[in-house]
């Protein structure tokens, strides 16, 4: 599954991809990453998301505290600080 994921980030990347669907892509990465004990590689992912959710939902403010939210959730889960503060856009 990581690797089919690498590579679907990479595609995405390699088509400079600027979407909801490639935020979504980094952040099961990242989750993954988190979930195998690779924490830095996790919080660049999750930050790669939030900056790209930062563009897509640049004018809809609620869905991109949603979704920081999301991302925040699953570190949070396992007692970490917060990666994305939802009072600051990235």
């Amino acid at each position: 599954a990581l690797k089919r994921m690498k590579s679907l980030n990479l595609l995405l990347k390699k088509e400079n991809n600027i979407s909801s669907d490639h935020a979504l892509v980094l952040s099961y990465l990242s989750t993954v990453y988190l979930n195998t004990g690779n924490i830095k590689l996790s919080r660049e992912s999750a930050k790669q998301a939030a900056q790209i959710y930062e563009t897509v939902y640049a004018d809809e403010p609620e869905i991109l505290m949603e979704k920081n939210q999301e991302i925040n959730a699953v570190f949070q889960k396992l007692g970490m600080p917060e990666i994305i503060p939802n009072n600051v856009i990235t």
